[in-house]
């Protein structure tokens, strides 16, 4: 015999138990996006993550265009005029050519004010990367500031301002780990502390994923797909890869840079050293103690780059040499060889240096008249150092993103430092 009132008592805990299920499940979300949600107090400013601490899922951007824009309007703490040097003359691509006191970037009112500059975009984006190019007096840039649609502000940047050598020049800010989209930025600029009068801004570039469609047909032909991080930069026609045995005379591509340490005895004292091409030979000859000769190719900028080359110990044995990779005004990597047989991997950068590898190298071949290969990669987050075929060191390490490729010849307390390089190369790692 049937018992339909079994059915029925089944069927009603089937629904309740369904009903707790969800309620639960929604529960569960709810307080996930409560504690996911960033922080709306107002006048809060949320730092960007470090590389330690950030966490390794990333903003989802999959079917989403990397684009870059330029910014479509401006407003400042102060600006210098009403149509010259404006608060608009930042929007736009840049159109200052020079580095010179133009009309066409802004400027603060005061050449020694503490001032911001905030600029608008039309579309928004999960940003990767902001580039400030600065036209006259860099860089006294301070702080950088993102605002979501909801006005929480995200800080990417914070530094003292700095004496820069390089003008025109763009200060290139990564953004890491974004969770937000933005379209409006505002830059700080204290130009009380250097006292080289103004500084002024032609044009911020926004780089960062936007949804498909979002862009309208006037920003979509202003903005165009880019990778997530530089590759590097071309100067000239100059070639980017090459293989050179210094045939010739000494080329004029490249800059030789010194950093020495000065005699107490002798203050006003220079460091003497040549940089001579002979017979197929790059010749360096230092006189000086305590002098780090830099050679860098100038023509083109890299973020992976591998660099060879062959080099003899003519001089003293007491010497240095390196490679470098990623040389620019924020810093440097740097791959050094002692001749006594140890190595390290030097970041030198604006706010400290550091040893990230150190040890001894089994590979080296020691004395004079005796011939070593010594490679550096540098490739996306990471730096190798081979010598003679054999990889004696990799580490992590994602602070210097672009920059100039070269070697460094060092001399310490006992000179003269002669070395003589065979061949050298430049190449895609």
């Amino acid at each position: 015999m049937s018992k339909p009132w079994v059915y029925k008592i089944l069927i009603g805990f089937i629904i309740l138990s369904l009903a707790c299920s969800f309620s639960k499940d929604k529960k569960e979300d709810d307080s996930k996006n409560q504690s996911d949600a960033p922080s709306q107090q107002s006048g809060q400013v949320q730092e960007q993550p470090s590389s330690a601490d950030a966490p390794q899922n990333q903003s989802n951007t999959t079917n989403k265009v990397e684009i870059s824009q330029w910014a479509s309007s401006a407003q400042a703490s102060s600006e210098y005029g009403s149509d010259n040097w404006a608060a608009y003359q930042a929007t736009g691509s840049p159109d200052t050519q020079n580095c010179a006191d133009e009309v066409t970037a802004w400027a603060s009112g005061a050449s020694d004010g503490v001032d911001w500059l905030e600029l608008t975009y039309d579309t928004p984006v999960t940003p990767t990367r902001i580039n400030i190019v600065q036209t006259y007096n860099p860089s006294q840039v301070t702080e950088v500031i993102l605002y979501d649609a909801k006005g929480s502000a995200y800080s990417i940047y914070k530094k003292d301002p700095k004496l820069v050598s390089d003008c025109p020049y763009t200060l290139s800010i990564p953004v890491k780990q974004a969770k937000y989209k933005t379209q409006r930025i505002r830059i700080h600029v204290d130009q009380s502390q250097l006292g080289t009068s103004w500084n002024e801004i032609d044009a911020v570039e926004l780089i960062g994923f936007a949804d498909p469609g979002a862009a309208s047909a006037s920003q979509a032909q202003q903005s165009e797909p880019v990778s997530s991080k530089p590759s590097g930069t071309s100067n000239s026609d100059a070639p980017r890869f090459f293989y050179d045995e210094f045939d010739g005379p000494l080329s004029n591509l490249w800059i030789d840079d010194v950093f020495y340490y000065t005699d107490e005895d002798d203050p006003d004292a220079e460091p003497v050293y040549t940089i001579e091409q002979e017979r197929g030979k790059l010749k360096f000859y230092l006189k000086t103690p305590w002098q780090y000769v830099y050679y860098l190719y100038t023509p083109q900028t890299y973020r992976n780059v591998r660099i060879d080359y062959e080099i003899e110990n003519k001089g003293v044995n007491t010497n240095n040499i390196g490679l470098v990779c990623r040389f620019s005004d924020y810093g440097y990597y740097e791959f050094i060889a002692t001749s006594g047989g140890y190595y390290s991997i030097m970041r030198y950068y604006e706010d400290g240096d550091k040893e990230l590898a150190t040890g001894g190298i089994k590979s080296i071949r020691f004395g004079t008249e005796k011939k070593n290969v010594f490679t550096a990669i540098c490739k996306d987050d990471y730096l190798y150092f081979i010598v003679n075929n054999v990889e004696i060191a990799k580490v992590y390490d994602d602070e210097i993103e672009e920059g100039l490729a070269g070697i460094n010849v060092s001399a310490e307390d006992v000179v003269p430092v002669q070395v003589e390089i065979d061949w050298l190369e430049i190449s895609e790692p």
